[in-house]
């Protein structure tokens, strides 16, 4: 009977060893796993950390230029609006000249469109004027009438069109199949196209 227990003991001792032993080594194992695991998930989050920020940078950089993309824009439409402001000016100041100096004005404009046709005009030399202006237009016939740069025939075939144009100011002269256009708006057009860079680099020089 000792002995039986004796044996008994043994294979229980053994057995407790043998299970201490298989424990251990699982332990060991799922430990080992454990830190593969880890280290897999860490690097897993290290490169969703890096993909992250790459997303970020390009998200970054991409609003930055979209800003600065629409930054720009704003600044060319601020200065283009400046730009037609001082040129819408200009009409302005033009219309509101003076009666005396405006009749003067489109005086000089006609004779220099005269001379420059005189040999092709043969019919009535109409001047054209915004519906504001007749009163001035009527001034400004009286006055080519009696210029003595022009010879009595071109004096006696100006008149004052009965019709209007839609212009700011200025006047439309017409004779025969010759338009030219002398409204204000047009020749500071003209203007602007030659001048437009250099008065850009007058307001906004730095």
């Amino acid at each position: 009977m000792n002995r039986t227990n004796k044996t008994l003991e043994k294979i229980t001792s053994d057995s407790a060893d043998d299970c201490r032993r298989i424990a251990k080594t699982a332990r060991e194992e799922a430990e080992a796993l454990i830190r593969k695991y880890d280290e897999r998930i860490l690097a897993y989050q290290e490169d969703a950390e890096t993909e992250l920020g790459r997303q970020t940078d390009e998200l970054f950089r991409g609003a930055k230029d979209t800003a600065a993309g629409i930054r720009d824009d704003l600044l060319d439409e601020y200065k283009k609006r400046v730009i037609d402001d001082t040129y819408m000016n200009a009409i302005s100041e033009l219309c509101e000249m003076p009666q005396e100096w405006y009749v003067n004005l489109i005086v000089r404009l006609v004779l220099g469109v005269l001379m420059k046709n005189i040999k092709e005009c043969k019919e009535d030399i109409e001047l054209i004027f915004n519906g504001r202006d007749q009163d001035i237009g009527g001034a400004v016939a009286l006055e080519l009438k009696n210029n003595h740069q022009l010879s009595p025939d071109v004096q006696s075939r100006i008149v004052l069109s009965d019709n209007t144009e839609e212009i700011e100011g200025g006047v439309i002269v017409r004779c025969g199949s010759i338009t030219e256009n002398c409204s204000f708006e047009f020749l500071v057009k003209e203007i602007r196209e030659k001048t437009e860079e250099k008065i850009s680099d007058i307001l906004f020089s730095e």
